[in-house]
């Protein structure tokens, strides 16, 4: 489905998943920013979670954001009890703005205070995404940076190795180096007691992985 979903769009494919198989966990990530289609989200996910229809656990239900201020305030009031992703990518506002261009209309301060505002409402952790890509974030420098950034607040950072994909423009980035995310990984555990954990990435070498293939198949379908 391409363009912004409907509410209805968004429970179809519900639906045909449930066909396939039981889903348990739900995930607003990876094609569109969810809070940029509020209302139309946050119909799906109540009748998602209601019992009349789905009877989805609302604590299985995450809906991820390159920070959307507004709505990440109103979230817990709107939806409580869904799990809140926070795709952060980098620890200042610098960097931020060149790897997650759209994160520019948000300042990374006001960010973090919208974030300790959604934990304080909702009493719920925040997931922190964290796309490490070589030479650019994934640096002993940015891990200190990162460290400082998030200390106190109740986040669980899961650091993403890069997944190589197809392009025929724009920014050519590439996988950490072995070790590197095990190094970043132990800077925010030991020096600022910040949980995280590792995503294990399969299928890279047949352009399966995580974004891999839709962006490969929407390139050959151009040429």
């Amino acid at each position: 489905v391409t363009g912004v979903q409907t509410c209805g769009e968004i429970l179809e494919q519900l639906i045909h998943a449930r066909a396939v198989t039981p889903i348990r966990n739900i995930v607003f990530m990876g094609m569109g920013e969810p809070l940029n289609n509020y209302e139309e989200v946050r119909h799906a996910v109540s009748m998602m979670t209601d019992a009349r229809f789905f009877g989805m656990a609302r604590h299985k239900v995450t809906i991820s954001t390159v920070g959307i201020i507004p709505r990440i305030k109103q979230l817990p009031d709107d939806l409580p009890g869904v799990s809140l992703a926070l795709s952060l990518h980098a620890p200042n506002q610098t960097l931020r703005s060149e790897i997650v261009p759209s994160a520019r209309a948000y300042k990374l301060e006001r960010l973090m205070e919208a974030v300790q505002v959604y934990e304080q409402r909702s009493g719920l952790r925040v997931f922190v995404e964290y796309v490490m890509l070589a030479g650019v974030n994934d640096g002993e420098q940015q891990a200190l940076e990162l460290g400082e950034l998030l200390q106190g607040h109740n986040v669980l950072v899961n650091l993403i190795p890069w997944n190589p994909v197809y392009s025929t423009d724009g920014p050519k980035f590439s996988a950490p180096a072995p070790g590197s995310v095990e190094r970043f990984s132990q800077v925010l555990k030991e020096q600022y007691g910040v949980f995280c954990t590792v995503r294990q990435e399969m299928g890279q070498d047949i352009s399966g992985a995580c974004g891999q293939l839709v962006i490969e198949a929407a390139a050959m379908r151009a040429q």
